[in-house]
């Protein structure tokens, strides 16, 4: 049999294959499940989330678990405490405070939700920080 290079694989295929070979021995599938995201490249934490849940249930037929179930809140609380310290890096490097640098990227990238999103100037960008600050420190 050929051994099949799945990392060549464009995503949609690569997540195909993995559901159908995933207990292979010949296949390192938690290599395969990384290049599977880096292809993909899923941004919201939500989605990336629900993809997971989505991933499992497709490999392990009988042992599926819901969303809103225990084991979808260990998937999405550890995906979301991986957003979360991107978030902690990016103002860490600025020396701004992460939650307001998430609140304005996210903002300015939710709006923007389709096709290419505009590029953000660095002073329209603290714009934006400064006013989430703002806002939410007077509350």
């Amino acid at each position: 049999m050929k051994r099949v290079k799945y990392w060549e694989l464009p995503a949609q295929e690569l997540r195909e294959y993995i559901i159908c070979n995933w207990d292979d021995e010949e296949l390192d599938v938690c290599d395969a499940i990384h290049d599977y995201y880096d292809k993909a490249r899923p941004r919201c934490w939500v989605d990336i989330a629900h993809e997971a849940t989505d991933l499992w249930n497709k490999m392990f037929k009988g042992d599926k678990f819901e969303i809103e179930s225990p084991a979808y809140g260990v998937v999405a609380g550890a995906v979301a405490a991986a957003a979360a310290g991107v978030w902690d890096t990016i103002a860490e490097v600025f020396g701004l405070e992460s939650r307001y640098v998430e609140l304005a990227l996210a903002n300015w990238y939710e709006k923007n939700w389709e096709g290419e999103v505009p590029k953000l100037t660095w002073d329209e960008f603290m714009r934006r920080y400064e006013a989430e600050k703002a806002e939410w420190e007077a509350e």
